[in-house]
């Protein structure tokens, strides 16, 4: 249908970064966080100061290792001027910080958005 709203050539994913993948890195989710956004920005060509939209999945919810570190780290760590900031729990999961950063840029609320998901795995106890 004509007149259907569409991200179609206005939203482009022009970068990726991982951060030191195992099970126990012995790192703090900020930490690994930061060194994926870094990677993100250096893949996309971009610098932190041309960032101006964050958005993680899930937003901070707990001092726990599911939420991952707070949105204020990132933009503190990079020096991050914000136009636009969301991280929620609701949504299509891991897809939300996507979804939500496309949405800021094709309303026009952000230019360049970073989106991250952060999991630290705990050991688990050992069964007696």
């Amino acid at each position: 249908m004509s007149g259907e709203p569409s991200l179609g050539g206005k939203v482009v994913i022009a970068g990726v970064g991982y951060s030191e993948l195992a099970k126990d890195t012995g790192r703090s989710e900020g930490s690994l966080t930061i060194d994926a956004v870094r990677a993100a920005l250096d893949d996309a060509g971009v610098t932190a100061a041309e960032v101006d939209g964050l958005t993680p999945w899930p937003g901070r919810q707990g001092a726990d290792t599911f939420s991952g570190p707070p949105l204020s780290l990132i933009q503190r760590t990079f020096g991050m001027n914000l136009r636009y900031w969301q991280g929620g729990g609701d949504g299509a999961s891991q897809l939300s910080g996507v979804i939500n950063g496309a949405m800021a840029i094709a309303c026009g609320l952000a230019q360049v958005v970073v989106t991250w998901r952060t999991v630290i795995a705990q050991p688990r106890a050992k069964k007696i």
